[in-house]
């Protein structure tokens, strides 16, 4: 079974430890930077070392940390969703832009 939850503040320890969870802190970027790299190494769309130096360089270096920002302090969210999500839709974004041939 897994179960995924918003977070882990009012679980004690043990309660942890016997369900076996995993805590995955999120708020340091990690994820999603992970994410963005191994999009970039995987994707149909991107194939140079320069075009991925380029999209890691200026885009996810660069750009998202600052619009991830902004829209974490200047914009007021109806539904909460993580960096990660966000990243993701983006990718997704991204692929069916530079798709030619779109289903």
């Amino acid at each position: 079974m897994l179960l995924e939850i918003r977070d882990l503040k009012f679980a004690t320890p043990a309660t942890v430890s016997r369900g076996g969870v995993l805590y995955i802190y999120d708020t340091e970027g990690w994820q999603w930077r992970s994410f963005a790299e191994a999009w970039l190494k995987h994707s149909k769309w991107v194939k140079s070392k320069e075009t991925i130096d380029n999209l890691n360089n200026f885009m996810f270096k660069k750009y998202i940390p600052k619009a991830l920002d902004f829209l974490k302090k200047e914009c007021k969210r109806t539904v909460p969703i993580v960096d990660m999500c966000m990243v993701e839709t983006l990718t997704k974004m991204l692929d069916v832009l530079l798709d030619a041939n779109p289903t």
